[in-house]
């Protein structure tokens, strides 16, 4: 597809073709074989267009569909990001280096010599990381064949995770399990307090007595201490009868109106009348 990368593209193929094993065929084969049935779109009608018996071999399959789908422009702009390769602010080594061989992965036909790719690594360090290495490598760094310095690089690579990893549980330190003391504490005041609170409600209920009305069976006064207008209170019981249901009473009828200024208001207004 258009938004693909040619060696994204190349590289999946190689990994479903891995899956297919024949005797009578080698790897090259079934690649050359499969090839058509991986593409879409553009790409399929590009190799349809294809000139009958031009292509013999995977290799010549192969460069074709990277002539076509990598353009020498693209090939060049590869080539010049890998040259003027630079290892970013803050960036650690394993992470740079992982980078620079992603650019070398997305144009396999950069056809740069070894040595300037390792030339170009080192010029591209920071100069914090280029004493690090010299020193790691006891000066030798770009004195010895390019093979070994690369390989230098893949080593370095590891202890570049290690400090990575070690830097990382220092900022971030793993808390240990220990017994959060201040939930404990608050848990054994409150049990205390519970303690406390159910040894006095049982002081106050051996010691203290209720109130209870004879004329509306309530509680927190007596009979003597009737709060309301004794005519106003018979009167509404004779129109609404004695039927605890319907006792207009506020102190029974509806216990949130108990005391209420607007319900008072009201039974003032009835007495009035």
């Amino acid at each position: 597809m258009a938004t693909e990368e040619s060696y994204t593209h190349l590289s999946d193929f190689f990994a479903i073709c891995g899956t297919i094993g024949d005797q009578n065929l080698d790897q090259d084969e079934v690649k050359l074989r499969l090839f058509q049935f991986s593409l879409k779109d553009k790409a399929k009608s590009w190799f349809v267009s294809l000139p009958a018996n031009s292509i013999h071999s995977w290799d010549e399959m192969q460069q074709v569909f990277l002539d076509e789908y990598y353009s020498l422009a693209k090939t060049d702009e590869a080539r010049m990001k890998i040259r003027t390769f630079q290892q970013q602010p803050g960036e650690l080594f394993h992470e740079a280096f992982t980078r620079f061989k992603e650019l070398l992965r997305k144009c396999s036909h950069h056809q740069i010599e070894l040595w300037e790719l390792v030339k170009c690594v080192v010029d591209g360090l920071t100069e914090e990381e280029m004493k690090y290495l010299k020193s790691t490598s006891n000066g030798n760094l770009l004195s010895r064949p390019e093979e070994e310095d690369w390989d230098f690089f893949e080593k370095i690579i590891q202890s570049s995770k290690t400090e990575a990893s070690a830097s990382r549980r220092a900022k971030h330190p793993i808390s240990k399990s220990n017994p959060d003391y201040e939930t404990k504490d608050k848990l054994a005041s409150l049990e205390r307090e519970l303690a406390l609170l159910k040894k006095k409600e049982k002081k106050d209920v051996a010691s203290v007595k209720f109130n209870v009305c004879e004329r509306c069976s309530d509680l927190g006064h007596a009979s003597d201490n009737f709060p309301f207008d004794e005519e106003a209170y018979e009167e509404v019981n004779n129109v609404y009868g004695d039927n605890k249901n319907y006792d207009m009473n506020p102190n029974t009828y509806h216990p949130g109106l108990r005391n209420h200024p607007n319900f008072r208001m009201v039974m003032h207004q009835h007495n009035q009348t």
